[in-house]
């Protein structure tokens, strides 16, 4: 993480780049795709190293966590989703199986190294699911799994 990634986070202004690396299986084989608010592409000492991140995530991707009421006990898993837009740089991508594909989310400057990012977190794919001429990714936090009647 950039030594200095808090002071940039507090100065209004800064453009905050998203990069979201999205697992997946294509005809059997697991792969990685990797996406972007803004141009980005990782440098030669980064994992992965020389690895463009295509610019086609749309809107601003919204993540939190929320306790119910102390009288129900429970907490209540965030739904958001990732809004990126149909190109010719990505080729069929419904082709891809992302359920419950982990999806990990990163911020920074996008002149930084991919090393200086902050992973804000490591999300769950639903499913890609078209939304009018673009897509939408719906995911789940961690808790997901859990969130399931334990009694009748």
């Amino acid at each position: 993480m950039h030594p200095n990634f808090d002071a940039w986070l507090a100065q209004p202004g800064n453009f905050r780049c998203h990069i979201v690396e999205i697992d997946c299986i294509d005809n059997g084989e697991n792969k990685t795709l990797y996406f972007s608010n803004a141009p980005f592409v990782s440098s030669p000492t980064d994992t992965p190293a020389n690895t463009p991140y295509t610019d086609i995530i749309t809107d601003d991707i919204k993540l939190g966590g929320r306790m119910d009421d102390v009288f129900y006990g429970r907490t209540t898993t965030i739904r958001s989703a990732i809004s990126i837009l149909a190109t010719n740089f990505v080729d069929n991508l419904l082709a891809f199986d992302v359920a419950n594909q982990p999806v990990r989310i990163y911020m920074g400057d996008p002149s930084w190294h991919k090393s200086d990012f902050k992973l804000l977190g490591t999300w769950f794919a639903q499913d890609i699911e078209p939304d009018g001429v673009n897509y939408r990714l719906p995911i789940l936090d961690a808790t997901h799994p859990l969130d399931v009647p334990v009694c009748n």
